[in-house]
């Protein structure tokens, strides 16, 4: 489960309807996706057809401050999309838990009470460095940032990168900015392309540091202007419903994509035992299911000099003499007897069949010539 924090302090970036959008395209890729609107302007629930602070509408509020157990306050939106909403109340939210030792991991603490059955949770931070911005980097294992391409935000992004610094310090080890993302982009206007390689080159220098953002990337995606982002929320919609064709539909798309091939950063809400663990493929698990059932292949390999090999009319006897060839692994041949026909035996010789130890030692040696006087006939 991969926990995505959208955030800028700089308001009118985009940033609630890039968080809806990229959420609303990773559920059409198949994914789980959970949206938790923890602004006060409430933008992302009224985006998402849910009208907040009404009886019938539980929201994050509750579940900061009053008892609403966090399961209790999901509502489903889409196929694979649900959302909590927000609520203007938590514009007071900073007074409600100011006396709580525990106000800058409320959030945190709450949602790890039971069982979150989704691939991505997203979060829509305020446009502030608050206390509800301090909960979601606590909880979340990744940062995207949302920005136009201007130089006031250029500014601004040093102050939000110096909070995620602090929270990674203190209160969250594992979190890390995945990367930068440029909304309302014209690549006709040179201001943007010269924004472009700053970035690029601000974090190009920046791998080799030890900082929360050594692995972020400028996304290659650019968000364009397109009026049907600015038509979708007074529909109650993601952009991808209400005009899957459109610009915007695409860039969201495409966004979606280069987020989810990123590596996966485990969030506090995984256990440490389970994040370290590599998941095993289909193909893998399949392969571990078949050696299992197929019984242990017999020893067919040569056997030891000193085991009996197993004939069904002669085995080798404990008491052979010493064969002057060196010992081979061979199993032992029987006696042909028209062999042993074909020279006369003495007849002081007895016509009884050879022994064990006789037929090993004619079958494991070569025939040495008589020394009897008796002539062999032709």
């Amino acid at each position: 489960m991969r926990v995505i924090a959208f955030m800028n302090q700089k308001g009118g970036v985009g940033k609630t309807t890039t968080a809806v959008n990229v959420g609303a395209a990773l559920a059409e890729m198949g994914a789980r996706v959970l949206l938790i609107d923890l602004d006060s302007q409430t933008n992302l629930t009224t985006y998402l057809g849910v009208k907040p602070d009404v009886e019938e509408t539980p929201d994050v509020f509750s579940v900061l401050a009053d008892d609403l157990t966090f399961p209790e306050a999901i509502v489903e939106v889409d196929r694979n999309l649900h959302v909590v909403a927000g609520s203007r109340d938590l514009a007071n939210v900073d007074l409600e838990l100011a006396d709580r030792p525990d106000r800058a991991t409320v959030l945190r603490d709450r949602m790890a009470a039971g069982p979150l059955p989704y691939d991505y949770i997203v979060l829509d931070c305020p446009p502030s460095l608050g206390l509800l911005t301090v909960n979601a980097l606590t909880l979340a294992g990744e940062v995207v940032i949302p920005m136009q391409a201007h130089f006031l935000a250029m500014q601004g992004m040093v102050k939000l990168l110096e909070t995620v610094r602090a929270v990674q310090q203190q209160l969250n080890p594992r979190l890390r900015i995945a990367g930068v993302v440029l909304t309302m982009f014209d690549g006709n206007v040179r201001l943007s392309n010269e924004v472009v390689q700053e970035l690029d080159r601000f974090f190009e220098s920046s791998r080799t540091a030890q900082q929360p953002w050594s692995e972020a990337k400028l996304f290659r995606t650019r968000v364009r202007r397109n009026i049907k982002l600015t038509e979708s929320p007074s529909f109650g919609t993601s952009v991808l419903k209400y005009d899957p064709l459109s610009n915007g539909a695409a860039d969201y798309r495409a966004l979606a994509r280069e987020i989810a091939s990123l590596r996966h950063t485990p969030s506090p809400l995984e256990r440490p035992s389970n994040s370290l663990q590599t998941p095993r493929s289909l193909t893998q698990r399949a392969l571990d299911a078949a050696s299992a059932e197929t019984p242990p292949l017999a020893q067919t390999g040569p056997t030891h000099p000193n085991s009996q090999p197993s004939t069904t009319t002669t085995t080798t006897s404990t008491t052979a003499q010493p064969n002057p060839r060196p010992a081979t692994h061979a199993t032992v041949q029987t006696v042909d007897p028209a062999r042993l026909a074909a020279a006369r035996t003495p007849p002081h010789a007895q016509t009884q069949p050879p022994t064990n130890t006789q037929a090993s030692h004619v079958a494991t040696s070569p025939a040495k010539p008589s020394s009897s006087n008796t002539e062999t006939r032709p």
